[in-house]
Formats: structure tokens, C-alpha cells, sequence
């Protein structure tokens, strides 16, 4: 199946697309497209913080693995925000 992935990091965060791509390899999905939106404001601020880098991944994986991704990145604190939704 596939997922869109919508993750929001600290701008100043360089590491943090690759930890997250890992964090996918790891549960054994795969990255189908990989698209990073960069830089932009937020319409208010996180965690004291109005810029954020936007990463957009299109990830091939399970129900199951989808699940364990989450607990992976439930853990991460640098990690802003993130949405991630089945595709029809």
C-alpha cells in the first residue's frame, strides 16, 4: 500500500530527513518519492518557532509497518509535526 508522509522539522536540523528515511528502511517499508519542500513559515508558531523545513515522502509499506514507524518517530523530540495517510 502506499502513504503520503508529511513530516515538519526545525529548520536548523540537517540530520533529521535522513534519521527519518532510516527510521523507514528500518521497519522495512520503502520510499517510493522523496520530496523536500524546504523552508517555510508557519501560519503560528511550534514550539517557539515560526520557520520549519517540510519533508513530503510518498513510502511503500503495511498496515503493520506503518504502525511501527510511528512509534519510532513518537519518540523523536526535534520532530515538529507529521501526517501520514493511505493513498486509494
Amino acid at each position: 500500500m502506499q502513504y503520503e508522509a508529511t513530516f515538519i522539522f526545525d529548520k536548523d536540523n540537517k540530520n533529521m530527513a535522513k534519521k527519518l528515511t532510516d527510521y523507514i528502511e528500518t521497519v522495512g517499508a520503502s520510499i517510493a518519492k522523496k520530496d523536500n519542500w524546504g523552508v517555510k513559515s508557519l501560519a503560528y508558531p511550534i514550539a517557539k518557532r515560526t520557520e520549519a523545513t517540510y519533508l513530503h515522502l510518498i513510502v511503500e509499506a503495511d498496515s503493520d509497518q506503518i504502525k511501527k514507524l510511528e512509534q519510532k518517530i513518537q519518540l523523536e523530540e526535534e520532530l515538529l509535526r507529521h501526517l501520514i495517510v493511505k493513498v486509494d
